[in-house]
Formats: structure tokens, sequence, C-alpha cells
């Protein structure tokens, strides 16, 4: 059953969305964490149609829960294992209003710093990519 998989959507037409999802694969404690792209399938199944369009932000939805900016990247770094589960500490040490600022201006920016397309994902992550 889908709704007890923990699910990271992501902008997939933007090449450091689609690093960080590299990294946060890579890093992951458990084998229960998805993506999919905010165009696809499953997003539609589980998202408002303002949460799909916007793509300025990650959303993870875990337990049928959604969470979305700041608190997502909270929720997204008990997840992982070190040296990115340091960052699990500077989104607490960081207020929210002030994580969600800068998760905001990172958002804004995220084509100027790496562009945008997609990127080729290794066969053991494009197993865990919903449609």
């Amino acid at each position: 059953m889908l709704s007890t998989k923990k699910i990271l959507f992501f902008d997939s037409d933007c090449l450091f969305c689609n690093r960080w999802v590299q990294r946060i694969h890579r890093h992951s404690k458990h084998s229960d964490l998805f993506f999919s792209g905010l165009k696809g399938k499953e997003a539609e199944s589980l998202l408002s149609a303002q949460e799909r369009e916007s793509l300025s932000g990650i959303i993870l939805v875990v337990n049928g829960r959604k969470f979305h900016k700041g608190l997502a990247l909270r929720q997204l770094f008990y997840e992982v294992k070190a040296p990115l589960s340091i960052l699990l500490i500077l989104t607490f040490v960081c207020p929210l209003f002030l994580l969600n600022g800068i998760y905001n201006f990172i958002a804004r920016n995220r084509h100027r710093i790496n562009g945008k397309s997609s990127c080729e994902f290794e066969p053991k992550l494009q197993s865990k990519i919903l449609p």
C-alpha cells in the first residue's frame, strides 16, 4: 500500500533537485523512501493542483501527512545517514521562518545554480522513482 511509504515530490526538470535526490537516496537509512516528480502520476493522485503547479518546493508525504519547505527538510533529514544527517541539527537550530526564507531563496535561484534540465539516475535509484 502506497500510503505507508514516504514519498518525496520534487521538480524533476531541475538538475539541482535531481542531484539532491541522488544524495538523499545514497544516504537514506530506510528502503521505504520513494521519489516522484511533481508532474508525475503519483503527484496527481496525492497532491492538489496548486501543489503540483508550484514547482518551487519539495513536498514530503509521510503516512498521508504532507510536509512543505522547511518542515519537509526537517522530516527528510531524519531519513538520512551522516554526513547529511548533520543538516537535521541545522534545521532545528534555525527558526522555521528563517529556514523557510533560506529555502525560498534557494528554490528561486536553483536554476541559476545548476541549470534547468534533468539527469540520468542510477538503476538502484531508478527503481525508487515513482511514475
